[in-house]
């Protein structure tokens, strides 16, 4: 009887040690990690700026379709639609352009990613603190030379991917094309350039500025490549030598703290804090940083913030990408929340409320240890 008891207690714990290393695998799983093309738009978002943090070229080539999938979807397309048809069949007969969404077949797709890449490093871009702050994709135009890929890849969009880089606090536009979605999966995303900017209108202006400044470096016969390999060099000796990221966190200037309490669709508490932050721009407030908290969760989570020109705020949850969208009048917030969890929307109410110092003060080492992964008194600690 005692032998047979011990077996069916090792029997359990067996069990039970693969029930958790199975719910712990489960767990880990993340598909904006994996290879391969995403299930809808906001997964290939987060992928693309994965691979720019992790700078993966493996992981960036294989969110695109390759030359061989994309004519075996063509040569299988069938529809009763004979219109449908003679628009394939069109394309059968002129499908080269297809080549250009492989990387085996157009080397311009990795050789801009490593270019993108090193440009961030001489702009001094952290890739591996950049967090993803908003996107605007705008649909494409179908070419007379591409009737008939539209049967394939129904949607095809490009636009801008806007990340900050958390050390520093500046943001980056980065301009993508050729997003398609085909047979339902999301594939692409030719990164294209980078640029120091938060908006579209700003990003097309930086980047005259630049065409312009390369323009007046060749009339004056600089070799461009031998001048951007000596930048990286002085660039990579300065990091190393003098780079300490304490020093961004003590550098770090909050120009006003707004805190606001209020209800999603009436029913849930939550608690909103706002700091508005110098930087680097011409402007009294450069960047914003913000944690929320839910009912009567103990835990803030960080929030990555933008404004628009028209006073729209965006409030969005890493990673997740659950977004509220905002407008502030009057010192209340109002506004809708998309939560990515349930898939449902919410509507918000937030009013400001005055704090207290004690409150203030934690509220802003509960925000630092959020955005910066460490306490205000790390360095003591160690």
């Amino acid at each position: 009887m005692r032998y047979f008891f011990i077996c069916v207690c090792c029997f359990a714990m067996l069990l039970t040690n693969s029930v958790e290393a199975k719910r712990d695998k489960n767990k880990a799983k993340n598909p904006t990690e994996e290879p391969g093309p995403a299930r809808n738009e906001k997964e290939l978002v987060v992928k693309l700026v994965n691979v720019l943090k992790y700078e993966d070229s493996t992981t960036y080539a294989s969110l695109f379709p390759s030359f061989d999938t994309l004519w075996k979807y063509i040569m299988q397309y069938r529809d009763t639609n004979m219109a449908a048809m003679n628009d394939v069949g069109h394309l059968t007969r002129g499908a080269g352009f297809i080549k250009n969404y492989d990387p085996k077949f157009n080397p311009k797709i990795m050789q801009e990613f490593k270019e993108l890449l090193r440009k961030g490093d001489d702009s001094e871009v952290h890739w591996d603190q950049v967090s993803l702050v908003r996107y605007e994709f705008k649909k494409m135009i179908l070419t007379r030379d591409m009737i008939g890929y539209d049967r394939i890849a129904p949607l095809r969009f490009k636009g801008y991917i806007f990340v900050r880089d958390m050390l520093t606090r500046e943001t980056y536009g980065i301009a993508v094309t050729d997003v398609q979605v085909i047979k339902g999966m999301w594939y692409g995303g030719h990164m294209i350039d980078i640029q120091r900017a938060s908006t579209e209108d700003e990003y097309v202006a930086k980047m005259k500025e630049e065409a312009k400044w390369v323009r007046a470096m060749a009339e004056q016969g600089v070799d461009l490549d031998s001048f951007r390999r000596a930048t990286d060099s002085i660039i990579q000796a300065a990091r190393a030598i003098k780079f300490d990221s304490s020093e961004v966190v003590l550098r770090r200037d909050i120009v006003e703290r707004h805190l606001y309490t209020g209800l999603f669709d009436n029913e849930i508490p939550i608690v909103l804090y706002v700091q508005y932050l110098k930087g680097h721009c011409t402007e009294p407030v450069c960047s914003y940083a913000a944690i929320l908290k839910f009912g009567d969760e103990e835990d803030y989570i960080k929030l990555v913030v933008s404004r628009t020109s028209d006073g729209k705020w965006s409030f969005l949850e890493e990673p997740d990408i659950s977004n509220m969208e905002l407008t502030l009048k009057d010192k209340i917030y109002t506004g809708t929340w998309l939560s990515a969890r349930d898939k449902a929307e919410y509507e918000v109410k937030l009013k400001e409320k005055l704090a207290g110092k004690k409150r203030i003060q934690f509220l802003d080492e509960t925000l630092d240890k959020l955005y910066f992964q460490r306490p205000k008194n790390a360095d003591k600690d160690q």
